[in-house]
């Protein structure tokens, strides 16, 4: 038989492999963290980092390497990132200081779209209102005003609150700012400013960056001020009573800062009356010249420095009249030897707009040590005049609170002196950005 002719066959096609699925890269221009701007001290504190691609959409799988570092805040603090597999990564951390902390977050070296990253850290108990009382509505050239604010608690409790927090800016008709010292104290912090210029200035008072004041102070000449004479309604206020307090009054050191109270009362209460109505004077090895600090409110704050130890008088007079039956004494001591500083503090490295603060402890030879009067004093010096204020904070301890004002952007010099000798060789330098 005739055989069958078979068809041609056609040549297959080759069969490609399946192609697998390609997660586009995350884009860290897209990327942003989200979802906690404020925390608590003493808590777990967390945020979310969310990937997106160069298209804008949200990465839904994990594997990116982010690194999150802290740039900027009131302590030293790391934190761990964790990869949820969903394109979504979380950031923890436990802060133990209050305040405002600044996230770098990197993707493989680059910073992220709202890097750095700011989160609020309230305090413990957190603020839940503010008041504002004192000589803030009124004034007169050439006299100290003094105002507070006091930050508190649901509970009523006064708060202290992060360096920097609390700001206060006064600014005079002539536009230019008026030097303020600010400083902590019972009932909050105290604030005071002296006018030189007669007219409105408008004060401004921002806590973690909101206002919670704002006004203006109608400063006006002081009449009382002009006269070395008391009129005579002061002068017959008598009976006027004074208290008076203070170490200065029974001890301090040489080349210190010491410092004693003088209190006018009438009827029991408080009673301003103008500075050059009270009269003190210092007599011994070495001539002292007291400066006074007028709190307006009734209060007059003296300071002295002797340059040599050794018994001095203190005599004080109310409208020329002597308030002590006799002068009182006071030893001022040498100046111990073999003396040692610390330094600390976020105010020795960089400055904010506000209140900036470090400590200074004085040891001798690396035992603690207790010094009558202050003998740290500091200087600020930069584009803006900076209100500076040391305050004792040991019991039995020579450490000292130093705290400083800033209100203008720039780079400042701080130079530190215990017993009139600088203890850090040269000026630190800061910026305040």
């Amino acid at each position: 038989p005739t055989p069958t002719a078979r068809p041609a066959r056609t040549p297959r096609e080759p069969v490609s492999p399946p192609k697998e699925s390609v997660t586009p890269k995350t884009s860290p221009a897209n990327t942003q963290a989200t979802k906690a701007t404020k925390g608590q001290v003493g808590t777990e504190c967390n945020f979310q980092i969310t990937a997106h691609n160069e298209s804008g959409a949200r990465q839904t799988v994990g594997g990116d390497n982010f690194t999150v570092l802290l740039k900027e805040g009131p302590s030293t603090i790391s934190a761990m990132v964790i990869d949820n597999n969903d394109g979504t990564y979380t950031v923890t951390y436990t802060p133990k200081v209050a305040g405002f902390y600044f996230w770098d977050i990197m993707l493989n070296g680059v910073p992220i779209k709202n890097s750095p990253f700011k989160v609020f850290i309230s305090t413990d108990p957190p603020v839940r209102k503010c008041l504002v009382e004192g000589n803030i509505t009124h004034g007169s050239v050439g006299v100290l005003s003094h105002f507070t604010v006091s930050p508190q608690s649901s509970d009523g409790r006064v708060v202290q609150v992060p360096h920097g927090s609390l700001q206060v800016i006064i600014t005079a008709p002539d536009s230019s700012l008026v030097p303020i010292n600010i400083f902590p104290d019972s009932k909050g912090y105290s604030a005071n400013y002296t006018p030189t210029k007669v007219g409105v200035h408008n004060i401004s008072i921002t806590l973690f960056g909101t206002q919670i004041w704002k006004g203006s102070s109608a400063v006006k000449h002081d009449s009382a001020t002009q006269s070395t004479t008391p009129s005579p309604a002061m002068s017959s206020s008598f009976p006027l009573k004074c208290t008076l307090k203070g170490a200065g009054l029974k001890r301090g050191t040489a080349k210190a800062a010491n410092t004693f109270t003088v209190t006018v009362l009438e009827n029991g209460q408080p009673k301003h009356i103008p500075v050059n109505s009270l009269s003190v004077s210092i007599t011994g090895p070495s001539t002292v010249t007291p400066t006074v600090q007028d709190t307006n409110d009734g209060s007059y704050k003296y300071t002295f420095k002797p340059e040599i130890p050794g018994t001095y008088d203190i005599n004080i007079s109310l409208f020329e009249k002597s308030i002590l039956p006799k002068a009182l004494k006071t030893q001022i001591a040498p100046i111990p030897k073999k003396l040692s500083c610390k330094l600390k503090g976020q105010g020795l490295k960089t400055g904010i707009l506000g209140l900036n603060s470090f400590t200074v402890s004085v040891t001798q030879e690396g035992r603690p040590i207790t010094i009558p009067g202050v003998p740290i004093e500091f200087t600020v010096t930069g584009p803006s005049p900076a209100n500076t204020n040391v305050i004792p904070v040991g019991h039995g301890t020579a450490d000292y609170d130093c705290t400083y004002y800033i209100a203008t952007h720039g780079t400042y010099s701080i130079s530190v002196f215990l017993f009139g000798r600088s203890i850090l060789g040269k000026p630190l330098s800061i910026l305040v950005s």
